[in-house]
């Protein structure tokens, strides 16, 4: 079994997401830091209304920006409105990590991925699942 650092669909959703959904108007930029035992992604501005951290798997996608996410859709960037979110759940699940953890703060977002040694127990149980069970578990896994 290869476990890398960090899953590169997780890194690429949490950099996609920080990109199409931060606040235009504000004068920052999107910052990222890594190491082998964190990778962070930071985005100017909060979660667009009515999306909270509680709520941000299960809750619709909003873009903040529709015309910048349909244009990143069309040209390969990302695949599906929706899914960024559940994506970097899923794979960070997937290789036994932790759930990524997202701050909304007063003017950023944060994401965290932690690296570190994989739990490979979580790993091996997740990929012996059926199919449809990866969704249950990964899904009960992302709300708690």
């Amino acid at each position: 079994m290869n476990i890398e650092d960090f899953p590169e669909l997780a890194v690429r959703e949490a950099l996609a997401n920080a990109v199409i959904h931060r606040d235009y108007h504000l004068n920052a930029s999107v910052t990222v830091e890594h190491s082998p035992q964190v990778f962070v992604v930071t985005s100017p501005g909060p979660l667009v209304s009515g999306v909270t951290t509680e709520n941000i798997v299960t809750h619709p996608s909003k873009p903040r920006n529709p015309a910048l996410a349909s244009a990143i859709r069309q040209f390969g960037f990302a695949e599906q409105v929706g899914r960024g979110v559940d994506r970097m759940y899923r794979e960070m699940i997937r290789s036994g990590r932790e759930a990524p953890k997202i701050e909304d703060l007063a003017d950023h977002v944060r994401v965290t991925l932690l690296g570190g040694a994989p739990n490979t127990q979580i790993a091996r149980f997740v990929a012996q699942l059926p199919e449809e069970e990866h969704i249950r578990v990964i899904g009960s896994e992302a709300k708690s």
